[in-house]
């Protein structure tokens, strides 16, 4: 019998919805951020007949397809809120634009989401997100923040910048 992925779908949402305050084992309420949210993406390879290939052209010619899942996991809950299958090729920022996020949420991702036209969006509506620029990006430099003593010695600068 073949079914719609949407009745899977569906059961996982409910169960989510009914179950979901008692999946985290640990007490991280007291938490001063109470709406973070981590986005990351895996691919599940596939052959090239069954999906539309990715990436590179492999020097023995055998480009394999695939299946991308983008995922958002919730801290409180630690189990995915929100998840959604692509094929590979498609470029990671379009998932953001599927997040149902309220104001106050803090939202964590890599670079490969980059998206400046979302996150305008979000900080118009009181989204805080944080991710790494790629390389290549433009911007100015507005003002340098000065960095306290006690915080990790990994953060080489606080820049207010212009993109």
């Amino acid at each position: 019998m073949k079914r719609s992925s949407n009745v899977f779908a569906d059961i996982y949402y409910g169960l989510l919805s009914q179950y979901g305050s008692f999946l985290s084992d640990s007490d991280i309420k007291g938490s001063p951020v109470k709406h973070l949210n981590i986005v990351d993406s895996s691919t599940i390879s596939l052959f090239c007949d069954i999906l539309k290939g990715v990436g590179r052209n492999p020097m023995n010619g055998k480009k394999k397809g695939g299946i991308k899942m983008d995922t958002m996991i919730n801290t409180l809950q630690e189990v995915p809120c929100l998840i959604r299958f692509s094929i590979a090729a498609t470029h990671d920022h379009t998932f953001l634009k599927e997040l149902n996020l309220q104001k106050g949420s803090f939202v964590v991702f890599d670079k490969a989401y980059n998206d400046y036209t979302q996150y305008l969006q979000w900080i118009e509506q009181d989204i805080y997100f944080v991710t790494r620029q790629k390389d290549n990006v433009h911007y100015e430099h507005i003002d340098e923040l000065d960095i306290e003593d006690h915080i990790n010695d990994n953060i080489l600068r606080d820049e207010v910048i212009e993109i």
